[in-house]
């Protein structure tokens, strides 16, 4: 969710004369609210963690070198942007760059190498791709029921803050359950979706419950989907390490599952869904299809609509193909409706950390 703060009128009017059109300077509260934003903006705060005077840059304007109001000021930036936006310690985007993911979010430039030192900014768009952000998150005010056990979807937005994440300041939560400790998690950059922790893993580790991550390299994080994919496309394998982790202790564990694997995906369809639950429908324009078609997770597909998430599931197992078509009235696991509300995240052990 984005952070909201009190209005200061007489510094929004000082900065305002000081800057010019081509960049607004306003204090944190101009920040738009989650579902009202302004979808070519990109907020740079004085401060770390969204502090301090905010001042705006847009998609429309060109930023080879920043006014001096924002050269070398920034400590924080929050982007509204469906672009990507790529941030340079040097004039006409040169020297050190860090690319922020669509709808990203950077809470302390500390951490990628900028804090005070962004001098030119620019904009770079995703071509005829479907931006699949835009399918995953929400709003933050909205959950959606689905037909199977009534269980409740709801998308947090919140960074991950423990040891060895692959990006953690880009960082949502899937909770499947009311008392959210049934939850997935994942993080984005410029150029995928990564997948960490899933509580929902139905294996164990001898005798006890286990919950897994996955691993690439030396962090949590393996790459699930890349950011941008066109209609018919399929990924490259994307290797990836699960990890096997002990409800009970938190300490890492083994069974058959854990170990080097990979997958395939493929955006199988994009348009309009009509679904029908008992006496209820489900409408919407805009929802995407996504099927594992090969290695671990094969037969796995899901269902995303824009502004809504995570909307619907099915697996097809073997002989039939990953992406056999569906009934008429939607997935075996499917939303019945989407409503106002939240739900709370209880972490399963949170303090344990990858090898």
């Amino acid at each position: 969710m984005k952070p909201t703060h009190r209005k200061n009128a007489l510094l929004a009017t000082l900065i305002f004369v000081l800057l010019a059109t081509a960049l607004v300077a306003l204090p944190a509260t101009a920040t738009p609210l989650p579902g009202n934003r302004d979808r070519d903006l990109v907020v740079f705060y004085q401060n770390i963690n969204y502090t301090g005077v905010g001042v705006h840059a847009y998609e429309s304007q060109t930023y080879a070198t920043l006014p001096v109001d924002l050269r070398n000021q920034a400590s924080s930036v929050d982007s509204y942007s469906d672009k990507t936006v790529c941030f340079y310690d040097g004039p006409n985007y040169t020297g050190a760059s860090y690319c922020l993911a669509p709808l990203g979010a950077i809470p302390d430039l500390r951490t990628v190498g900028l804090n005070d030192k962004i001098e030119s900014i620019k904009f770079v768009s995703t071509g005829n791709k479907l931006n699949l952000l835009d399918y995953f998150l929400t709003s933050g005010t909205t959950r959606n029921v689905m037909e199977q056990n009534s269980e409740v979807f709801y998308t947090l937005r919140r960074a991950i803050t423990r040891a060895k994440v692959r990006n953690g300041a880009n960082a949502f939560t899937i909770i499947k359950n009311t008392a959210g400790t049934v939850y997935e998690e994942f993080t984005y950059d410029a150029n995928y979706i990564y997948h960490l922790r899933d509580t929902s893993w139905d294996k164990k580790c001898g005798t006890d419950d286990a919950l897994f991550t996955l691993k690439l390299d030396t962090l949590e994080g393996a790459a699930w989907v890349p950011r941008a994919m066109s209609v018919g496309e399929t990924t490259p394998s994307l290797g990836r390490e699960i990890i096997g982790i002990n409800r009970r202790t938190c300490t890492i564990c083994s069974n058959q599952y854990t170990g080097p694997t990979s997958h395939r995906v493929k955006l199988v369809s994009r348009g309009a869904v009509n679904w029908r639950s008992g006496t209820q429908t489900f409408t919407h324009a805009d929802v995407i299809r996504l099927a594992v078609v090969d290695g671990a997770g094969k037969g796995d597909n899901f269902w995303f609509a824009r502004g809504l998430g995570w909307i619907g599931f099915q697996h097809f197992a073997e002989p039939a193909s990953p992406e056999s078509p569906i009934s008429a009235d939607g997935p075996t696991q499917r939303i019945r409706y989407s409503e106002s509300g939240t739900l709370p995240l209880n972490e399963v052990c949170p303090n344990c950390s990858i090898p």
